[in-house]
């Protein structure tokens, strides 16, 4: 009692021997010697004390004292759930902005802590109560500080409805639960949520309790609440607020009525249907509005003169928006115009070289130019009105955007220019003129920083593939129909190219063949064909047709002296008349991909916490402080494996982890995933990858490792089954399904009612038949499955997910956070395509290998940005042909800012590369800055294989990964002996001709030194007859060597003739199937040959490799082709367990190298030199070298 007393008349000063003082978690801080607000045991109120960092900085700091009678075991549950909800939270869009950011979290013998880094922020309560708060906050009747605060309140509103959207009540908002400096800008931030679930102390000593509550918890009760805080605020008596006998307008005197209703409103005392932050944000914009018009002493809105007749420039570009004439919208001019402004429209300030500054106000699809309004026969003109005579699709470039100012919605009136001059005349002097809101702009030299400049970068990736995209139309005629243009049921047309000098113009400034010769190749050339095709009307990028059909493509028709004509099939000839194009039968679902990638990027925009992870990963890592697993807990797992899992754990907001051939990382997934589901039960991970077959493999290696969790966690596969996938009972629609079946059955349902019941049960019929998902009606039942569908999702434990899903674009939309989104094979990913499983949550693990196979079509844009001048001109070329629903305020920011300011289109197109692979340049730029230094890191490379013979893991490590970070690989010591101890599975008939060691070289001689007695390669690119004789030798040779179990074997090549060759080969030759052989295939399928792109990912007990090239060339590319390509060929060796067999002319790869080196251009092939030196270097019971000669002895 004496020291409590003592504390509250020391000001809450704490003794000199308190638990602060011992605490181990508090050491690195210094402390004030009083608490702002000391705990309280009996109610588990908060204990508030400031101090300062490690480094210098403001701290708050809350603490939770622990008490000894107590076993807090449960406490320590619930403090580590709050500390997971914290990240969740951090991961939401507005949090960096209105939601004070923890620093730091931990426990001791203690007590609990968490660090808030508040910057100069204070407390409001602090100065409240001890009448220190700033002169604005002290005086709220003054109509200029009531605005301040109505602004520095929608903050607070921001921040509850992001709370409420994750599900989290804040349940304790006051004056201590906000954070200012009392400065001049809105600042306030929300705090003092952080430990929703209240504990005291029990009356049985040893046991921790909830706090009761006082009534029903919901988000009624906060806004309830945040109406009382408000009502401090602004100085309004509760109880007068309270009474409704008393109108609104007449509780204060200095309150608008509006005010006073938003209190009852959000208090319960007036009922409103719907009750939530867009209400109450809304409501504070036209408060805002009313009370800064009464502080101007003025009109509440700003006045905005337009000229609507039907033949002005505005009516013009409206018309052209909708594709429509002037005279049709004529009459809905005013009522287009009004809602395009309704949504929050931005006053933004332009600056142009050495132009003045001008201004221009942005609406949903349009941007007004603003002058100063003159009326007629005025001499000068006035800002009191402004007049906008012309707008426009596009907005300024970033670069020349000098200032921004949001305006309210309801801030605007807008006057038709043959009303205005009467209105100016009888008005001036008493409106609220536009000065106010210029003034409020700060207009000075424009710095864009480096989350902006990756943000822009990134869309300008996108802006690129979107050209190409554009480059994938073909402009085509049909010739005259003939009476023998049908086949049963079927129309048959023939198409030859049509010239096109835009799309001709596209393709010189996209460096690629003109759109007839890529035609040619795309139906007959040699490499992938493609079948099915759209032909359409529509000559932009993302647009589609109702008259559009698909069509087969069916050969080529051969005229004599004129253009061969390219022969289709399909069900009804199109209309004459009209340009036609033809696109790939993909191009639907590849657009579909590509706006999904837009909405990424434009939420992006808006996500700064996440800019700030990727730009500045350094300064924004943190420590989690998760408890970190034992070594006894982690198993067999190898120390490579058991240091990631650690870092990984310990590591906020982003981690990345190398992974190499061979090194298990779907395994850490599984262990990373199994061990903190088994921690929290409740927690949620998002499972992602680039392609459907590294999600459905992900999903087979994760979820068998959940068999054992309690409570089962809930498991759903995004997506529909694609064809020849077999049914996963994961899908979402089979989840939702069986959940609605459960539900159905529960007495829930039962005791519902009759109404109520009956609509679920004929939800759950629906479910079942799933008739109306495969009508793709619009109907209200199949959007409340969908809606259904969408509770599963967010409810589920576990998410497996394409990073270009449907259903991922659908949580961004709806602001969904996960516990941890984890992205596999992030090194196939270009940057675009890893922005959406990242905005779903703030704890980041990507993984991947950059020295393996990149993005797809990652080389072409890398070239082509490394180009400036050419991508300035593709952008002028192309611009045009991309659709409306492809296009977003900043795509048309970059196509504008590279066409005008080519002079910055060098530095964003360098920033642009780096985006392309974004996992490679984040995970380089670590390994280079941790070279030599201690501390914290946010990436790590597992080092340790466990799939590869020691012998071929060696080559592999050596040859691709002793760099920096480390020596290649090891194999792991379990794996060492159990390939020393266990015989191979694969034997050689006649070891004296196929040696039986784990490499083996097939050399074919080169084709330059062999004076043409050796073909080389061949045409169609590539195949090579020699080297399929010696896939044939050694198949002769080659056996299981009988032990339990089929080996398996694959053949593969990076050329896709070659495979096609190796394929017929062995069909035509049955004697030499692998599968009658013994052998089992490496996949589901029964496919024994690949190209090295189809199995990355995938292992042979014995793989076979037909390199292909042996040519007369000399330059890098045209020799070698991809086999200049280190990743591809690390793909290639690295797929092997056992046994590795590599044909080839390894003189020619020679020859190829030392050219290279004596032209001074070895770099990119400098690779093929520490290989041989590697083979070379191995002893002879690892690597034997033999000629096909040597196969050949023998043969009849």
């Amino acid at each position: 009692m004496q020291r409590a007393l003592g504390m509250r008349l020391r000001g809450r000063r704490m003794a000199k021997k308190s638990g602060r003082r011992n605490s181990n978690f508090l050491g690195k801080y210094r402390l004030d010697d009083a608490y702002l607000r000391a705990p309280d045991r009996k109610t588990g109120r908060v204990g508030l004390i400031e101090g300062t960092g490690p480094g210098g900085e403001h701290v708050l700091v809350k603490t939770w004292p622990r008490s000894a009678r107590q076993n807090d075991a449960d406490l320590e549950s619930i403090w580590r759930n709050e500390i997971r909800q914290l990240h969740r939270m951090a991961g939401h869009p507005v949090a960096h902005e209105v939601i004070a950011r923890l620093a730091d979290a931990g426990s001791d013998q203690s007590g609990f802590y968490l660090v808030i880094e508040p910057g100069a922020r204070r407390p409001i309560a602090t100065s409240l109560d001890q009448g220190r708060a700033a002169d604005w906050m002290n005086a709220p009747r003054q109509p200029a500080n009531r605005v301040r605060t109505w602004r520095n309140l929608k903050r607070i509103a921001l921040g509850l409805e992001a709370l409420h959207s994750e599900g989290m009540l804040h349940r304790d908002l006051d004056a201590w639960s906000v954070l200012s400096a009392g400065s001049e800008e809105p600042d306030f931030q929300l705090t003092g949520f952080e430990w929703s679930m209240r504990l005291a102390t029990s009356a049985a000593p040893g046991k921790a309790t909830v706090r009761k509550s006082e009534g029903a918890i919901s988000f009624r009760g906060d806004w309830s609440a945040f109406a009382k805080l408000t009502a401090r605020l602004i100085d309004a008596d509760w109880e007068r607020v309270a009474n409704l006998g008393i109108p609104a307008f007449e509780v204060a005197e200095h309150l608008f009525a509006a005010e006073v209703r938003l209190l009852r409103v959000m208090s319960g005392l007036e009922s409103l249907d719907v009750l939530d932050g867009d209400v109450v944000l809304k409501r504070i914009d036209q408060i805002i509005t009313t009370v800064a018009a009464e502080a101007a002493g003025k009109e509440a809105k700003l006045h905005l003169v337009l000229d609507l007749r039907a033949n002005s420039a505005i009516a013009r570009t409206v018309a052209a928006r909708f594709e429509t004439d002037t005279a049709s919208i004529a009459a809905e001019l005013p009522a287009i115009i009004e809602n395009d402004l309704s949504e929050g429209p931005l006053l933004v300030a332009v600056a142009e070289g050495d132009e003045p500054v001008k201004l221009m106000l942005r609406g949903h699809d349009f941007w007004y130019r603003l002058r100063p309004y003159r009326a007629p026969r005025a001499l000068t003109s006035s800002w009191e009105y402004a007049e906008c005579a012309s707008m426009a699709r596009q907005g300024p470039a970033p670069i020349n955007v000098a200032g921004t100012l949001q305006l309210a919605p309801a801030g605007l009136e807008l006057i038709a220019s043959a009303e205005a001059p009467a209105r100016f005349a009888r008005s001036r002097g008493r409106v609220r003129g536009w000065d106010t809101p210029r003034a409020q702009m700060t207009v000075g030299d424009v710095e864009i920083d480096a989350a902006a400049e990756f943000h822009r970068a990134l869309t300008l990736t996108l802006v690129i593939e979107l050209l190409f995209a554009v480059a994938e139309t073909f402009p085509v005629q049909l010739l005259p129909a003939r009476t023998a243009d049908t086949a049963g049921d079927e129309v048959i047309i023939h198409a030859v190219p049509r010239s096109d000098p835009e799309r001709d113009g596209l393709s010189d400034a996209l460096d690629i063949a003109s759109p007839s010769d890529r035609l040619d190749i795309a139906l007959t050339g040699d490499g992938l064909r493609r079948e099915g095709w759209i032909l359409t009307t529509e000559e932009n990028l993302g647009q589609q047709n109702a008259r559009d059909g698909e069509w087969k493509f069916d050969g080529i028709l051969r005229r004599a002296g004129k253009q061969n004509a390219y022969r289709f099939r399909g069900a009804t000839r199109p209309s004459d008349g009209e340009p036609l194009f033809l696109v790939p039968e993909d191009s639907v679902g590849r657009d579909t991909q590509l706006r999904r990638r837009l909405k990424a990027l434009g939420a992006l925009r808006d996500h700064l916490e996440l800019q700030r992870a990727l730009t500045s990963p350094v300064a924004e890592l943190t420590a989690s402080h998760d408890p970190q697993p034992a070594d006894a807990e982690l198993g067999d797992l190898d120390e490579s494996k058991r240091e990631a899992l650690r870092q990984i754990i310990g590591s906020l907001p982003l981690f990345l982890v190398q992974g190499p051939p061979g090194v298990g990382k779907t395994r850490l997934v599984r262990e990373l995933v199994k061990r903190r589901l088994n921690e929290e039960p409740t927690m949620r991970f998002l499972l992602s990858a680039q392609s459907n077959a590294a999600v459905n493999h992900l999903l087979g290696e994760v979820v068998p490792a959940m068999q054992h969790i309690e409570p089962a966690p809930l498991i759903v596969r995004t997506g529909a089954n694609r064809e020849g996938e077999a049914p996963s009972e994961h899908r979402l629609a089979l989840v939702s399904q069986r959940t609605l079946g459960e539900i159905a059955a529960s007495d829930l349902v039962a005791n519902a009612r009759p109404a109520l019941r009956e609509r679920f049960l004929k939800l759950e019929r629906g479910a079942r038949a799933n008739d109306t998902r495969k009508a793709g009606t619009k109907s209200k039942h199949s959007a409340d499955l969908r809606n259904f569908e969408g509770v599963v999702m967010r409810a589920a434990n576990l998410v497996f997910a394409t990073t270009n899903s449907a259903d991922l674009e659908r949580m961004i939309e709806e602001h969904s956070q996960f516990d941890w989104s984890i992205i596999e094979e992030a090194g196939k990913a270009t940057g675009t395509e890893l922005i959406a499983p990242q905005l779903l949550s703030h704890r980041r693990l990507m993984i991947g290998d950059h020295k393996q196979l990149p993005p797809f079509n990652a080389d072409r844009m890398i070239a082509f940005l490394s180009m400036p001048e050419k991508v300035a001109g593709a952008l002028g070329a192309g611009a045009d042909f991309i659709g409306r629903s492809l296009r977003d305020e900043t795509t048309e920011a970059i196509l504008d800012e590279v066409e005008e300011n080519p002079e910055t289109a060098a530095a964003l197109c360098a920033r642009a590369i780096e985006a392309t692979t974004l996992f490679q340049t984040l995970i380089e730029h670590e390994f280079r800055r941790k070279l030599g230094r201690s501390g914290r890191k946010f990436a790590m490379r597992l080092n340790e294989q466990h799939r590869m013979h020691p012998a071929i893991a060696r080559i592999i490590g050596i040859t691709f990964y002793s760099d920096h970070e480390g020596n290649g690989l090891t194999t792991h010591a379990e794996s060492e002996k159990r390939f020393a101890t266990k015989p191979c599975p694969i034997m050689s008939l006649d070891p004296s001709k196929v040696p039986e060691v784990p490499i083996l070289l097939i050399d074919i001689p080169s084709k330059q030194a062999s004076g043409g007695n050796v073909r080389g390669e061949e045409s169609p690119r590539w195949h090579n007859r020699e080297e399929r004789e010696a896939v044939r030798l050694l198949l002769s040779q080659l056996r299981p060597a009988g032990l339990p179990g089929a080996p398996t074997m694959a053949l593969l090549s990076p050329y896709a003739e070659q495979v096609k060759r190796m394929r017929d080969m062995l069909a035509a030759e049955p004697d030499l199937d692998p599968a009658l052989l013994g052998f089992a295939a490496p996949g589901v399928d029964e496919r024994r040959c690949f190209t090295v792109d189809s199995f990355q990912g995938s292992e042979a007990d014995i793989t076979i490799i037909s390199l292909v090239r042996n040519n007369s060339h000399t330059n890098i590319r045209s020799a070698l082709g991809f086999l200049s390509d280190f990743r591809r060929m690390n793909v290639l060796l690295s797929r092997a367990k056992w046994r590795l067999i590599v044909i080839g002319s390894f003189d020619f790869l020679k020859e190829i190298l030392e050219g290279a080196r004596i032209q001074g251009r070895s770099a990119e092939i400098e690779f093929i030199g520490t290989l041989f030196q590697a083979l070379d270097d191995a002893p002879p019971t690892d690597v034997r070298r033999i000629s096909i000669v040597q196969l050949r002895e023998g043969e009849a």
